[in-house]
């Protein structure tokens, strides 16, 4: 008898939804982050008036909810990348293995050290992420 191979990925649009579901994964998981960091979020007066006096005092729990957005943003499009990565490989190699999931982890690190690497970058990434999140919700709401 023969036995038929898993495929996962058949196509583009399971592609596209895997790269989805990873951005949304990796946004509640932020999130949740989010909700306990110790850090302020970038950018705010709080981590400012700490970089400037050199005193770290740990933000209180639910205590910077700034944080929420901030956290879910850039850990979301790093899950993002990761299953973008490992959804490429897997759809090219027609193969279903631990190598499709190391060459996604291994696209995280060009994106990381592209826009990841200093706290500006990290601005306006989360800002253009959040920007492309309203932009979809608008069209699929309003045009489509």
């Amino acid at each position: 008898m023969e036995q038929a191979e898993y495929q996962s990925y058949r196509g583009l649009h399971t592609l596209s939804s895997a790269t989805v579901f990873g951005f949304l994964q990796g946004a509640m998981m932020g999130a949740v982050w989010g909700c306990f960091t110790p850090y302020y979020p970038m950018g705010s007066l709080e981590a400012i008036r700490q970089a400037n006096t050199g005193q770290f005092r740990p933000a209180p729990v639910f205590g910077s909810m700034g944080s929420v957005t901030s956290n879910a943003l850039w850990l979301g499009s790093i899950l993002a990348v990761q299953r973008l990565g490992a959804s490429t490989a897997e759809l090219t190699r027609k193969k279903t293995d631990v190598w499709n999931d190391l060459f996604g982890v291994a696209c995280v690190f060009p994106y990381g050290k592209l826009f990841l690497d200093t706290e500006r970058k990290v601005i306006l990434h989360n800002r253009a992420i959040a920007g492309l999140i309203v932009l979809s919700t608008a069209y699929t709401s309003f045009i489509a």
